[in-house]
């Protein structure tokens, strides 16, 4: 849950975190393209690529070596869902355009 809490943008309806909302709906708005999405930094409102991925990598490991206690915890697609947010995000802030390739991060 702790994860679920510091997701950014658009929230499902499935968001179980009752004083989150929506937030930062126009990131990315000021070069033309939808960077909403991924996870705050430690409560803040920054996100940070390089510590999100590495969140990700480890929730991604711990659930590739206990996916069964994931499963019988009825936690399976939770899991799915908290790993995909940031996934989600990373493929927004890559723009592989030929002429002039581009991936957005905060600086």
């Amino acid at each position: 849950m702790f994860y679920e809490a510091q997701r950014s943008g658009s929230l499902p309806t499935s968001n179980r975190i009752q004083y989150r909302g929506d937030s930062a709906l126009s990131d990315g708005s000021d070069n033309g393209v939808d960077l909403t999405g991924g996870w705050y930094d430690a409560g803040d409102g920054v996100k940070f690529n390089f510590p999100m991925a590495a969140s990700t990598t480890v929730l991604a490991v711990g659930f590739i070596f206990f996916e069964n206690a994931y499963e019988r915890a009825n936690q399976k697609e939770l899991m799915y869902d908290s790993i995909k947010w940031p996934l989600d995000y990373f493929l927004k802030c890559w723009k592989p355009d030929s002429s002039n390739p581009r991936y957005y991060a905060q600086k």
